[in-house]
């Protein structure tokens, strides 16, 4: 059995002095560096989004007024952007374009505002701005074909729906009132 006892110190002058050095040739002999490696490219993911989607309110918003945002900037040159905005079921529109098209050049920001009007509640709702585009991609071997890119943004205000039914009963420590939510379930004998 053989035993090999490197320090810390020994460990990183070993690997200062294979990193340096050349790689060997056929011969033997060591061959001077002529050139830099070819860069890797990788076109199995992209490094950043194709389109940035924003949706947000307006601080302008009060009462049962709504002002939302939306905001588009395409990453890279587009062949076709287009979009729409849907608003909750009991929201209705009152100013702004509810789609459109977008700026295709790259970081041609396309902004929009748009009021509806929605009732005076906690109750959920919810808005969601719908982007679709279109560019030209292209793979390793440099074919080009049209790739499709879809984004969604989702604005939300009010509480959420519970998740199942709730029962209001008095809490046994406190005496309070206490919303509690109803889940089903089933027992059995024996488990």
């Amino acid at each position: 059995m053989i035993r090999l006892s490197l320090s810390l110190a020994g460990v990183a002058a070993l690997l200062a002095f294979a990193s340096s050095a050349t790689p060997p040739t056929a011969t033997g002999t060591s061959a001077p560096a002529t050139s830099r490696p070819e860069p890797v490219v990788h076109h199995s993911c992209k490094p950043e989004a194709a389109i940035d989607v924003a949706l947000t309110q307006n601080e302008s918003s009060s009462g049962s007024r709504v002002d939302l945002d939306l905001s588009i900037l395409p990453e890279r040159e587009f062949l076709s952007i287009d979009w729409e905005l849907v608003l909750p079921e009991d929201g209705v529109h009152m100013e702004g374009e509810l789609n459109g098209e977008a700026g295709l050049a790259r970081h041609a920001r396309t902004e929009r505002r748009v009021a509806l009007s929605v009732p005076v509640d906690a109750r959920h709702r919810r808005a969601e701005l719908i982007v679709h585009g279109t560019f030209m991609g292209s793979d390793e071997t440099g074919a080009t074909f049209e790739e499709q890119v879809s984004v969604k943004r989702t604005l939300s205000w009010g509480e959420l729906p519970a998740p199942a039914p709730e029962v209001v009963s008095r809490d046994h420590e406190t005496g309070e009132l206490t919303r509690f939510i109803a889940l089903p379930t089933a027992h059995r004998e024996g488990r």
